[in-house]
């Protein structure tokens, strides 16, 4: 079933498809800084059915943190980030070959469900430039009294994924 979804925009010859049948629909690669291995991104980004309804949104308030090589999104989402710089926005098509699979995600993505991916590339940063900026931000949160959290880029999506979920209820 998900084959025949997918197969149009792999017929679509304004669509990109990488080796691993990523579908790019449309890309601005940015400033031309990409992102290495280990390297600190900020993003704002959606997950939608291909319907457009959200599934997830991450593309208000402060963007979403997370260290280039993590998987915790995805294999898609990965290849996604590899594929846009600093400054830069697309938007994609994962195949569940590269999301969920057969798991899903909680109840926000069932299994062998493709989904659409709309991303923002805000900042790309070293290990040692993102620790630069926190430590800055630390000094001014002791000098005003700001307290700060950190969460790995798995807890928020929980976090997010259980305030849809209490939504529907």
């Amino acid at each position: 079933a998900e084959v025949a979804v997918l197969e149009p925009y792999y017929n679509d010859d304004n669509c990109i498809i990488t080796e691993d049948s990523l579908i790019v629909l449309n890309i601005n690669k940015g400033n031309g800084k990409f992102a290495k291995a280990g390297n600190i991104m900020k993003v704002y980004f959606t997950f939608n059915t291909l319907e457009g309804d959200t599934l997830l949104d991450f593309m208000t308030g402060e963007p979403y943190e997370l260290v280039f090589g993590d998987m915790a999104l995805g294999q898609g989402f990965y290849e996604a980030l590899s594929l846009v710089g600093k400054g830069g926005k697309a938007e994609f098509i994962i195949p569940s070959s590269l999301a969920f699979g057969s798991e899903g995600l909680q109840d926000a993505i069932l299994p062998y469900t493709p989904f659409g991916l709309k991303l923002e590339v805000i900042d790309i940063m070293t290990s040692d430039e993102y620790e630069e900026e926190q430590n800055a931000i630390r000094g001014m949160s002791q000098t005003y009294g700001f307290e700060e959290t950190v969460e790995t880029s798995t807890d928020i999506v929980n976090t997010e994924l259980e305030k849809k979920q209490k939504k529907k209820k």
